[in-house]
């Protein structure tokens, strides 16, 4: 019914993109995880070797973030450099060590589930 109190507002595309990073990030990156964090310039110099502390999360609406260890307050993710990377949820296969299947090494499929170990598509 249009204009029901009951209707969930729609969320703009923007704010989904935003919330689509910060969940990649979660999925992948555990709080605890080992980073470079950049209050200035990402590159330059001040980067300091931390851990996140908190999960990620959308700051006022426009900025994914993230706590970490010696800092007050949030870092933006685009100025965060994990130091660890990915690793498969079920096989425990890295971007450095991947999985052979018939020759073939596995490729990611999810941020955290590689090709070896994700579901075979169902024929048609």
């Amino acid at each position: 019914m249009p204009g029901s109190r009951n209707q969930k507002p729609e969320i703009p595309p923007w704010e989904a993109r935003l919330q689509a990073q910060v969940d990649e990030f979660n999925e992948v990156y555990p709080i605890g995880t080992a980073v470079r964090a950049w209050r200035g310039v990402r590159g330059g110099g001040g980067g300091i070797d931390t851990k996140t502390r908190s999960a990620a999360y959308v700051l006022s609406g426009h900025t994914p973030v993230v706590c970490v260890d010696g800092v007050a307050g949030c870092i933006a993710l685009t100025h965060i450099l994990p130091l660890v990377g990915r690793v498969c949820r079920q096989c425990g296969c890295t971007d450095d060590r991947a999985c052979v299947v018939d020759g073939v090494a596995c490729h990611w499929v999810e941020p955290n589930l590689c090709s070896a170990c994700a579901p075979a598509p169902e024929a048609a």
